[in-house]
């Protein structure tokens, strides 16, 4: 049976069960911890130490809750703490007992019907759930997120619900191709572009404060994609890497490769292009033949360098 361990300490004090009235202490050897089964009905008690100590809210549920004080100094913290196989929580009390913070975290439960009808919509057809979390802060209800990972054809993503079933942040996988080498010049398209939006690319602009003049990092990632660029302070692109790993090379790389290389076999490859510029791009595969390694590189016409 999965265990609850539940353990308050004081930040940085020790309280001595003697010293706490009505404190109900409850050890291993008394009682068989029963699994976590917090519950939104348990919230309202977990905003106060004094409904926790209280001995019948414990004594349902069998919880393992100890109290530490080590009077290090005058203003005192309280840690609440408890972890199962598919269950964590973790709170912060004041001196008075009153939560200043909490996380609570469930993995791989049940998801409410309207994330369940999310991402049953047809533009996730074909995705496989593979597990999820339920985030729910200082045990409020309407502070929840839903986080959930979706796999298909060896590509991933995770996708964040709040607490009405609303996406609020997505992470997809990216495939940069040439059509879009254009738009990936300006911060301005692509912020505005709403092909980007509804494929839920993962990217990121980073402002880098360290130069004189203030300019903005793009970083994105997938899979087997990844790219950075830098842009000025007007959003114009600077310099940009893309690079793509064990992707469809050209028909041109191939026909080179059968002639020039007959009897390998390809192992991996990497695609560079510099700057988003078509002209820009180097590819690198390597090949195996008989317990041997060796490393090709073509330029953008196929010719080997």
């Amino acid at each position: 049976m999965t265990a609850l361990l539940l353990l308050i300490c004081a930040l940085p004090g020790h309280i001595h069960a003697q010293e706490q009235p009505g404190l109900a202490l409850i050890y291993p050897e008394v009682a068989e911890f029963a699994p976590i089964i917090i519950t939104e009905s348990d919230y309202s008690c977990l905003q106060n130490l004094d409904c926790i100590k209280d001995t019948h809210f414990l004594s349902l549920r069998r919880w393992n809750i100890s109290f530490t004080n080590e009077n290090v100094s005058n203003v005192s913290k309280y840690m609440l703490k408890g972890q199962a196989e598919n269950e964590e929580i973790r709170a912060i009390y004041d001196s008075d007992g009153s939560l200043i913070e909490a996380e609570h975290i469930r993995k791989n439960t049940r998801l409410p019907l309207a994330v369940r009808n999310q991402i049953s919509q047809p533009e996730f057809s074909g995705w496989k759930m593979t597990s999820n979390q339920v985030i729910v802060k200082d045990f409020d209800p309407k502070n929840t997120t839903y986080i959930v990972q979706l796999e298909k054809s060896q590509h991933d993503q995770e996708i964040h619900f709040n607490h009405d079933g609303e996406m609020i942040y997505r992470k997809a996988p990216i495939d940069i191709r040439q059509n879009v080498y254009t738009c990936f010049q300006s911060i301005e398209c692509l912020k505005n572009n709403p092909d980007f939006k509804e494929q839920g690319w993962h990217i990121e602009f980073i402002p880098n404060d360290q130069s004189p003049v203030r300019k903005y990092q793009l970083e994105s990632f997938s899979n087997n994609v990844s790219v950075q660029a830098s842009y000025d302070n007007r959003g114009r692109l600077k310099e940009a890497t893309l690079i793509r790993t064990d992707s469809k090379l050209p028909k041109h790389i191939l026909r080179n490769l059968v002639t020039d290389h007959n009897g390998w076999t390809m192992i991996s490859n990497k695609t560079t292009v510099k700057d988003f510029d078509q002209h820009k791009v180097t590819y690198e595969v390597t090949l195996q033949k008989n317990g041997e390694t060796k490393l090709v590189k073509f330029d953008v016409s196929g010719d080997q360098i």
